[in-house]
């Protein structure tokens, strides 16, 4: 069972689990569910890391339409074992409160079997957001049965879901395009069942604090090359993969977010490695993925936590300069984009109000804090530096 038939839930999990195991997918967007039902099948285009792509058809597969078929979803919930679930973050709480009504089927029925289910989010505690929706529909006793018998199970999402190319879309409509990654690293304590044998898993411990640290070293990859790359003029990846000035800026960049994030918390390199084995090549994405998409929804990407600002002030207590991190974070602060609103409301805030009040306000940072004092000093000084406006 997948909750969500977008990229990564057509082109991740359907990829684990497509060996052995019949799928069924839950989505809540029914012109999806219907282009998927009637065309009956969907290409997966999957690049090598060595470059290149395979290509993989789906054809045995169910699905079904959480907001018109929310009984056949919950009969799914009810009787499954297994499953998966990738949505944006607004999608936890809806989820919870549908699985919430699948534990008193399937205690109605009898079900007394552990349903697992592996959370592909970039987001912090998804289980608990999900776990929590659902607990609000549920009495004292059906809380104790789903935390005995749900388990929610937090992962480290390292694959990629991309656009797919014009090619892959005349070849297939419903064509999904992502990179490779060869398992999915998951929290071995959140199971209630058995852990399947047959599934490319990479069991890990401090999950949560593995997906804090994953945002920040992993996603902020993105986030820098976006930001160097549109100050250049650059609208696709690949333009960024060729030059060579922006990689070296974001390879010093990352360096810089693990040098903080193994900091604050508290892994040893070896620790830190187990979770994310995979070396990055910067040729295994598709020709089609566009800059905006790893700064979109701007806003909750410059927060306090987030993929800039909390490995940039974790980094400076370690008595390191996050130089390349707040030169990108910056340079955001300018970014122009046809795709987020968000982006020009940020643009208007800091001709409005000036780019220091400006970080303050969507960075989340204090000038009484030492380290976050510094922090809006180097966001400031690169900001003027490279875009040159200064308003206080």
């Amino acid at each position: 069972m997948i909750v969500g038939a977008g990229k990564l839930g057509r082109g991740y999990l359907a990829d684990i689990f497509k060996e052995g195991y019949h799928l069924i997918f839950l989505e809540t967007y029914e012109p999806l569910v219907r282009s998927l039902r009637e065309q009956g099948s969907y290409t997966h285009f999957k690049s090598r890391e060595e470059g290149g792509y395979d290509r993989y058809v789906y054809r045995d597969f169910e699905i079904y339409c959480t907001l018109t078929e929310e009984d056949k979803c919950i009969e799914v919930l009810a009787r499954t074992d297994l499953g998966g679930i990738a949505t944006y973050k607004d999608g936890f709480a809806p989820f919870g409160k549908l699985l919430a009504k699948a534990v008193k089927k399937r205690l109605e029925e009898g079900n007394k079997d552990p349903l697992d289910i592996l959370i592909l989010a970039n987001s912090v505690s998804p289980d608990k957001v999900i776990r929590e929706a659902m607990n609000e529909e549920l009495t004292c006793e059906e809380k104790a049965f789903a935390d005995e018998k749900i388990g929610l199970v937090q992962t480290l999402p390292f694959r990629g879901g991309y656009p797919p190319s014009e090619e892959m879309l005349k070849e297939d409509p419903l064509a999904v395009s992502t990179t490779d990654y060869p398992e999915i690293p998951v929290d071995e304590g959140a199971f209630r069942g058995e852990i399947p044998s047959d599934v490319p898993l990479l069991l890990l411990d401090k999950m949560t604090e593995r997906l804090n640290a994953k945002i920040w070293t992993a996603n902020i990859r993105g986030a820098i090359m976006a930001a160097l790359g549109k100050q250049k003029g650059y609208t696709y990846i690949e333009e960024v993969n060729a030059d060579e000035d922006i990689l070296r800026q974001v390879a010093i960049g990352i360096d810089e977010a693990v040098t903080g994030a193994l900091d604050h918390f508290g892994f040893t390199k070896e620790q830190f490695e187990k979770g994310r084995h995979k070396t990055i090549l910067k040729g295994s994405r598709t020709t089609s993925d566009v800059l905006d998409r790893q700064l979109n929804n701007l806003k909750r990407k410059l927060g306090r936590n987030e993929r800039m600002t909390g490995p940039a002030v974790a980094c400076l207590k370690t008595g390191r300069i996050p130089f390349y991190i707040t030169k990108a974070e910056a340079l955001a602060f300018d970014y122009v984009s046809d795709t987020d609103p968000e982006a020009e409301e940020v643009r208007t805030f800091v001709k409005e109000k000036g780019i220091r009040d400006a970080v303050k306000h969507y960075c989340g940072l204090d000038e009484s804090d030492i380290y976050e004092r510094q922090i809006i000093d180097l966001i400031e000084a690169h900001y003027i530096d490279n875009v040159g406006r200064i308003k206080r």
